[in-house]
C-alpha cells in the first residue's frame, strides 16, 4: 500500500525547528495565527514557540486555506522588509483591516477556534499598546500580549513586529 502523503507538508517547517523555538507548554494554550518567516503559522500564545501543525485536523481544505494565506502573508511581509519601492504597499496591505490578506486570516482563525483558542496576529509597527484596528476599543494586556478579545486579534506592544 503507498503511503499517504501528508496533509500538514505545505505548513510544516521541513529544515526542522531548533528544539528551543518549539512550544513545550502543558495542556492546551491559545494559538496564534501569525507569519514567522516559515511554513507554520501557528505560535503558543503563553511561550510563542512553534505549535505542531497537528494539533488542527487533517482537514486538507483548511490546511491549504492555511497555506495559501501564509504565502500571500509571506509576500507582503517580504515587500515591507525589503524597504523598496514596495515597502508601503507591503505595510499598508498588512495592516489595513481590509485588506483580503487580513480578511482572509481573520476568518482562518475564527475557524481554527474550533479546536481551541485561536487568535489572529496583527502587523503594527508601533511598539506601543493599540487600540483595536477593528472596532477601535482598547486592547487589554494579557501576559506580553495586546489583546483584543472582542475581534480575536493580538500583538506584543514590546516588540512592534
Amino acid at each position: 500500500m503507498p503511503p499517504t502523503p501528508d496533509p500538514y507538508l505545505r505548513i510544516r517547517s521541513l529544515a526542522g525547528t531548533p528544539v528551543d523555538e518549539i512550544c513545550a507548554c502543558r495542556g492546551d494554550t491559545a494559538v496564534i495565527l501569525v507569519y514567522r518567516l516559515t511554513p507554520n503559522p501557528f505560535a503558543c500564545f503563553s511561550c510563542n514557540g512553534e505549535v505542531s501543525p497537528e494539533r488542527i485536523p487533517a482537514d486538507a481544505r483548511l490546511i491549504d486555506s492555511v497555506a495559501d494565506w501564509c504565502r500571500v502573508y509571506g509576500a507582503l511581509y517580504g515587500l515591507w522588509l525589503d524597504s523598496g519601492v514596495y515597502e508601503e504597499f507591503g505595510r499598508t496591505q498588512l495592516a489595513a483591516p481590509g485588506s483580503p490578506v487580513n480578511r482572509q486570516g481573520l476568518a482562518l482563525s475564527r475557524t481554527l477556534r474550533a479546536f481551541g483558542a485561536t487568535y489572529y496576529w496583527w502587523f503594527n509597527e508601533n511598539p506601543l499598546p493599540m487600540p483595536c484596528p477593528l472596532c477601535g476599543s482598547e486592547c487589554v494586556t494579557v501576559g506580553r500580549h495586546s489583546v483584543c478579545e472582542r475581534c480575536l486579534i493580538v500583538n506584543d506592544p514590546s516588540e512592534g513586529l
